[in-house]
């Protein structure tokens, strides 16, 4: 995923229930926010603590070969930069083929093909209890995860 040339990892998790990106990288991109008219609480995307979500933004981006754009509520998330959830998976008509791993997104009347990208060389690992602990907290979180 690209934004203003800077590429962003992000998450497609039919298990959330809204789209969020960064609030570290709003700024660093410069995004406009706006209040959210419905502000809430979440938990289970930065570690320890219960975090209020009162501001969103119009987020455009590209994954070659097209472009698009999403209304996300931000926070500060420690998972990813972005996550996009059911509202714009349901909205885009997107589907993920578990072999050989796309993401299809319907964009007009086409459809896009996102190949998975590899997983980065380093990866953090999580002990059996924090795991069992998220998995808990999300319910439902099948997600796939791209990389730049």
């Amino acid at each position: 995923m690209w934004v203003k040339g800077s590429p962003l990892q992000f998450i497609v998790d039919n298990g959330s229930q809204k789209g969020i990106i960064s609030a570290n990288n709003v700024k660093r991109l410069g995004l406009p926010t706006t209040a959210h008219p419905h502000p809430y609480l979440i938990g289970w995307l930065h570690q320890g603590q219960d975090l209020r979500v009162s501001q969103q933004c119009h987020f455009p981006y590209n994954i070659k070969p097209f472009t698009d754009e999403v209304l996300c509520d931000i926070s500060p998330i420690d998972v990813s930069d972005v996550l996009l959830g059911q509202p714009y998976l349901w909205k885009r008509r997107v589907v993920y083929e578990s072999w050989p791993r796309v993401v299809i997104v319907t964009l007009g009347n086409k459809l896009y093909r996102i190949p998975k990208v590899p997983m980065p060389a380093a990866i953090s690992l999580v002990t059996t209890k924090q795991c069992s602990n998220l998995i808990s907290k999300t319910r439902k979180f099948v997600f796939l995860m791209i990389c730049p």
